[in-house]
């Protein structure tokens, strides 16, 4: 039992400082897959609120604004369909100025009317169906 010690621990040291080779570098592209253990009620992401869609759906929508991704609090927002926005003074009302050029994915172009008919549909549901 002495001769393992021996041996074995001054090998386990060496192997400790021995250099590792470098992992390969990150590389744009490839797939990600995930799972995603729920079955979502729909797959409407105005309607459903769930896990099981809010993961998955979230890579095809785009919202006004979002969370800075450098911010490490995660409290700042940054704009994302919009160039800038406003607050009015009494914090009731704001103003959003929206990127140009934006589109859908069939080519047409995002306008205002979209933004608020989106808006309308989640507040109103039913209205909008």
């Amino acid at each position: 039992m002495s001769l393992l010690y021996a041996i074995g621990l001054p090998l386990i040291a060496l192997l400790g400082v021995v250099p590792v080779r470098a992992q390969d570098r990150p590389r744009p592209g490839g797939e990600l897959i995930f799972l995603v253990p729920s079955e979502p009620p729909s797959y409407d992401g105005h309607r459903e609120s769930t896990f099981g869609v809010i993961h998955p759906l979230a890579p095809h929508y785009n919202t006004l604004l979002r969370v800075d991704p450098a911010d490490r609090t995660g409290t700042r927002p940054v704009g994302d369909l919009v160039a800038s926005w406003a607050i009015s003074k009494d914090g009731l009302s704001y103003t959003f100025r929206l990127h140009q050029g934006v589109k859908f994915h069939d080519g047409t172009v995002m306008t205002p009317r979209d933004v608020k008919a989106s808006y309308e549909k989640i507040i109103f549901p039913t209205a909008r169906g």
